[in-house]
């Protein structure tokens, strides 16, 4: 289902934190993050998965990124936090709309 999500021209993502309250090796108050990944609306049948992630490390969107060149639509691109926004081999042109970042991803 990656794959097939990977090859749409646009791909919607957000992450909200949540605390798993027995997972080894973390504290009960840890955050962890549970992502959504979707396909636009307007192109086909609807694509959406879900991801648990330890951290909100970089190294987590770009994995799931990888391969991916389309347009990006978040809420949450920190340069600092999420490196794969300003790193190659992704380059990338933010184009601010209200409170929502497109994001052209090309790989």
């Amino acid at each position: 289902m990656r794959e097939k999500l990977l090859t749409y021209d646009i791909v919607m993502s957000d992450e909200t934190t949540i605390q798993c309250n027995k997972e080894e090796g973390r504290k009960a108050s840890s955050n962890s993050y549970f992502w959504l990944h979707r396909n636009g609306p307007c192109e086909g049948a609807p694509v959406i998965l879900f991801q648990y992630t330890r951290t909100r490390a970089g190294e987590n969107a770009r994995k799931f990124l990888d391969g991916f060149s389309g347009y990006l639509i978040t809420d949450y691109a920190d340069k600092l936090n999420i490196p794969m926004f300003s790193q190659p081999p992704i380059s990338v042109d933010p184009i601010y709309i209200g409170i929502l970042q497109f994001l052209v991803i090309t790989s």
